[in-house]
């Protein structure tokens, strides 16, 4: 035994004359050299895929006899070590070194183990890298009515990105989010750069929809249905409506209607000169919206009005517009007292169609000491000299709230 121990020692220190660094990947045979020669038995990347710039951290186990590990390049340089810190756990010790990248593409390293005789074994490992594109980071989730609007680092443009929600328990609801209306829940959202094909992502950003905010906006999307049924739909226009023109799912008059218009144009510019090229309609919205204070359309201007608002650019901005405006109505119906939802909803049509009206009405009430609720605005509303002239639309406003469910 002693003759064999003797030559196993002389062949290992003859090969490490010979050919340097000896690169094995197992364990060694013979039991007989822990005491010379240690063993490599695995390198592992965490993540195995990064972004440019990131760290990427090796997991290395090693036999209990390893004194170093170290990491090298492709062109030999040391690029991470470490002769202490590691973990032993049954027999065998866990080694983490931790790295920037900085070049794009599959990039190998040499993961070296030794002792303090000898750099007994060595493995390669890859890492692929991902383009140097920047990578988003969402930065903060606002709620508003139950939509999440996301800020993402790097890419102010949020067509540039992907933006995947997932729920609580890590369902896909959204692959590619855009806006929509989302349950009450606990959320998370990841960024994922649309043009790079290694899919750079961002890591998931945890936000919450509240059962109040759901609840709110239920409210708001049941009294946008009571006041464009009342008003019209997106390419509603009315040419001369008591002096000036009314337009939209809203009825929006006026100077109004002027507002609506121009926010299109600042949204799609392209689309809304397309249309109004060659009226002089396109020339006004530089001005202020009081040139539509009495403006009346012809036949002709009335008929590109409505190739306009067919556009998606146009529904996009009446959706977001009749929740902003609805969304004040409710408020001021509640700062007014108003805490009966029925009640709120035929508050804001009442306020969509006159608002002098439907203070008139609310006054009204209070003075004779009644409670804000459904009912009585129904009534008063039919008792007022204007509101009263509007029997029918009072009637399918009342109606359609009851059919919604509101008592």
């Amino acid at each position: 035994m002693r003759k064999s121990k003797q030559m196993i020692a002389s062949a290992l220190m003859a090969a490490m004359l010979l050919g340097g660094v000896q690169s094995v990947s197992a364990a060694p045979v013979y039991s007989e050299l822990a005491e010379v020669a240690d063993a490599l038995y695995g390198v592992t990347a965490t993540p195995s895929t990064i972004h440019v710039g990131d760290q990427v951290a090796l997991e290395i186990v090693t036999g209990r006899s390893t004194t170093h590990v170290q990491v090298l390049g492709a062109d030999g340089s040391v690029v991470a070590q470490a002769s202490d810190g590691a973990v032993d756990k049954s027999g065998r010790l866990y080694w983490t070194l931790s790295f920037p990248i900085g070049q794009v593409g599959e990039q190998t390293y040499r993961v070296v183990a030794g002792n303090r005789y000898v750099d007994s074994a060595s493995r390669e490992i890859t890492v692929s890298v991902l383009s140097n594109v920047p990578k988003p980071v969402v930065t903060g989730v606002t709620i508003k009515n139950t939509s999440a609007y996301c800020t993402v680092e790097n890419y102010p443009d949020l067509s540039k990105v992907r933006l995947e929600v997932r729920d609580s328990a890590g369902n896909v609801v959204y692959a590619d989010y855009q806006d929509e209306k989302l349950e009450a829940g606990t959320y998370t959202v990841t960024a994922y750069v649309r043009d790079d094909p290694s899919g750079t992502a961002s890591a998931p950003y945890p936000f919450q929809v509240t059962q109040e905010e759901a609840d709110s906006y239920r409210l708001l999307r049941d009294a946008r249905t009571v006041i464009v049924a009342n008003e019209g739909t997106y390419t509603t226009v009315i040419p001369d409506d008591n002096n000036a023109l009314s337009i939209g799912c809203l009825g929006w008059h006026a100077t109004r209607a002027h507002d609506l218009v121009k926010n299109m144009l600042v949204r799609d510019p392209q689309t809304v000169e397309n249309h109004l090229a060659g009226s002089s309609m396109l020339g006004e919205l530089s001005q202020t919206n009081y040139v539509w204070q009495y403006r009346i359309l012809t036949s002709s201007e009335a008929s590109i009005m409505r190739g306009l608002l067919a556009t998606d650019v146009s529904k996009t901005v009446q959706d977001s517009t009749a929740e902003e405006d609805i969304s004040v109505y409710l408020v001021y119906g509640r700062n007014r007292g108003i805490t009966e939802e029925g009640a709120l909803i035929y508050y804001a049509d009442l306020y969509n169609q006159s608002p002098k009206r439907a203070r008139e009405i609310m006054e009204a009430i209070q003075a004779d000491g009644k409670a804000l609720n459904l009912d009585h605005f129904h009534e008063y509303a039919l008792a007022n000299e204007v509101m009263g002239k509007y029997t029918y639309r009072r009637n399918l406003t009342y109606n359609t709230i009851k059919r919604l469910g509101y008592v």
